[in-house]
């Protein structure tokens, strides 16, 4: 999957890291991986906290993370994990601002690790599956014969709006045979 390769390239050049992520205005003197968060989970802390750094002159961050976090099979960040990574760098404000700016670009509630939720997984294992099929993204998904709102939500395209599929729920497009014979509801 693009983002996992992504993530995987990045995570080899994590001595370089001050390179790869621009981070303005903030002394990142001591800053060490803290005991117990692995280094994917460090890595993608200071993605996040990147994001939240250029949110003022980059108005697309916000919305590259979200992209990110909806294609990531990883439980959400929390809080805990934000402070012992940035204690020494950020002051108790600036740590709630990044927590906040961090639960609106997920749209979840962080305080506690837990695993993501169901029709988040199968999203990600479509989506990988297609992807190690050679079956690439987004034509692949336009083929499949599901729902037109089942295909928004694997292309990623639901930011902002909750997944509803029922089967009496009209789509705008005349409903073909695989439509009719889905029985699926699930609710955001």
């Amino acid at each position: 999957m693009i983002a996992e390769s992504f993530l995987a390239e990045l995570a080899k050049n994590r001595a370089k890291i001050s390179e790869i992520l621009p981070i303005n205005r903030r002394s990142m003197d001591g800053l060490q991986k803290p005991q117990g968060i692995n280094d994917r989970r460090h890595f993608l802390l200071l993605l996040t906290f990147t994001c939240f750094n250029s949110r003022w002159f980059d108005p697309e961050a916000a919305a590259s993370l979200r992209l990110l976090w909806r294609s990531l099979p990883d439980a959400y960040l929390t809080y805990q994990e934000m402070q012992e990574t940035f204690r020494m760098q950020l002051q108790a404000s600036e740590l709630e601002n990044f927590f906040e700016f961090y639960q609106e670009i997920v749209q979840e509630n962080c305080h506690v690790m837990k695993p993501r939720r169901l029709m988040d997984l199968c999203r990600g294992t479509i989506r990988k599956e297609l992807d190690a099929n050679k079956l690439y993204l987004p034509n692949a998904i336009e083929e499949l014969m599901v729902p037109r709102r089942m295909k928004r939500f694997l292309n990623l395209s639901d930011l902002y709006e909750p997944f509803c599929l029922s089967e009496n729920e009209s789509d705008d497009e005349t409903q073909s045979e695989a439509d009719e014979d889905l029985n699926i509801k699930i609710f955001v």
